[in-house]
């Protein structure tokens, strides 16, 4: 339910590997199990074709593209404390791209007015609202904490799949010790 694994809503950005087709299903089926997919049907419901980009960064929406840049590796660790993981990440990016498929209008209002420590009224609305609903669902705060108050990450985080908030090790250079 709410996978299109064959993207014809959905669809994947040139260029796209097998490997990252299958952390975006894995994870959609993850977000599903967990409630935390409303975003992504309400863009596959759209009768505009949204992309979804693997990116090397940070995830974002470009709303003069339709494109949804995301790295299944890379969560986020905010200034609040809490790590954020890329299914988190995802669905936050994907409430932007809703926002933009069904309420045009107040998106392009929201991302021009600056909302203090948020940045923009778009990203203070996402971030008080879906994000904190994912990441409560997805196990990553409790139910009386809060994400962030700001738009701000403490630091960018390699997590071992897209559906964890569960580090990598950090690499050594070799020939260091």
């Amino acid at each position: 339910m709410f996978v299109d694994p064959d993207g014809r809503v959905l669809k994947y950005a040139p260029g796209y590997t097998q490997a990252f087709k299958q952390d975006v299903v894995n994870t959609i089926r993850y977000m599903n199990r967990k409630g935390t997919s409303e975003n992504i049907k309400r863009i596959m419901s759209s009768k505009e074709t949204v992309f979804i980009k693997y990116t090397s960064g940070m995830s974002g929406f470009d709303a003069n593209t339709n494109t949804l840049y995301w790295n299944p590796e890379l969560g986020i660790k905010t200034t609040n404390g809490f790590k954020l993981s890329p299914a988190t990440v995802l669905g936050h990016e994907a409430d932007h791209g809703q926002q933009w498929l069904n309420n045009p209008e107040q998106y392009i209002l929201d991302v021009k007015q600056p909302a203090g420590s948020y940045y923009k009224k778009e990203e203070k609305r996402v971030i008080t609202g879906s994000e904190q609903d994912t990441a409560k669902k997805h196990g990553e705060i409790k139910e009386s904490e809060t994400t962030r108050y700001d738009h701000s990450a403490e630091e960018e985080i390699k997590t071992t799949s897209p559906t964890t908030t569960q580090t990598k090790p950090i690499e050594k250079e070799k020939g260091k010790k």
